[in-house]
């Protein structure tokens, strides 16, 4: 029974920590293409290439 519970409290953290990552990054994207468009591009950009970077360093690794 603690195991079930060990689960089920991992797997709430771990959407929390999605919710809060992704809130994290889609603000500052919403705020920016609201009133610089120019700063929305480069953002846009640098979070692509972050998750491209970050992906194929994981896919490397294991």
């Amino acid at each position: 029974m603690l195991g079930l519970a060990y689960i089920a409290m991992f797997g709430l953290g771990s959407i929390a920590g999605m919710a809060l990552v992704s809130c994290a990054i889609g603000l500052p994207l919403a705020l920016s293409a609201r009133f610089l468009t120019t700063a929305n591009r480069l953002l846009q950009l640098l979070a692509g290439g972050a998750s491209i970077v970050i992906g194929a360093s994981a896919l490397l690794a294991g």
